[in-house]
């Protein structure tokens, strides 16, 4: 009888397809975006699509993911993973998610670009003078009107900024502007 009694639980636990991993990135809305404006590359991508996602046992959103299609009759995507660095509500009820690419520790150090006309992007660049990393940089900055308590009525749910570049100063990032209305992702839980 504890056999069939063991047998039973382990049917139902497996058929409940139950499951909690704290490292996996649960998306929990999605919407396909309009881009509105954009500059430098992003100015041919289509489909652009963003998933706002939450890790298992956490209060708040954790990360956005950002996917596109690189041109308009080309089947290549690019993904991009962001870990969220800021929330903020702001007026009226609205949240604000800065997302961010993760901290790679493992990515060449790139110093003495400026200084080198041809350099290997796989070789480490050593510079004794500056010893700050020239890496790429995405964010995405998200504004949330799904909670807005106001009576202003926005026509879209999302409004995203997208930037992306290389080194510091941003003044040649390539940028775009995007609006949608997401949907609730059902996932296994």
């Amino acid at each position: 009888m504890k056999k069939l009694l063991i047998l039973a639980g382990v049917f139902y636990a497996i058929h409940s397809q139950a499951i909690i991993d704290p490292t996996w990135e649960r998306p929990i809305w999605k919407a396909s975006m309009d881009k509105i404006a954009s500059t430098e590359q992003f100015e041919g991508v289509v489909d652009v699509s963003l998933t706002l996602t939450k890790r298992d046992g956490e209060e708040n959103p954790t990360g956005l993911t950002l996917q596109y299609g690189l041109c308009a009759y080309c089947p290549a995507f690019a993904t991009e993973q962001l870990e969220i660095t800021h929330i903020e509500e702001i007026e009226c009820g609205s949240t604000v998610y800065v997302a961010e690419l993760p901290v790679d520790t493992d990515a060449p150090n790139l110093t003495g670009m400026i200084q080198t006309a041809y350099f290997d992007i796989h070789k480490k660049v050593q510079d004794q003078n500056d010893t700050a990393p020239i890496l790429r940089r995405v964010s995405i900055v998200l504004t949330d009107h799904s909670t807005r308590y106001c009576d202003d009525l926005q026509p879209y749910v999302w409004e995203a900024e997208v930037r992306e570049g290389y080194g510091w100063c941003g003044t040649g990032d390539a940028t775009m502007s995007l609006v949608g209305n997401p949907e609730p992702v059902y996932t296994i839980q």
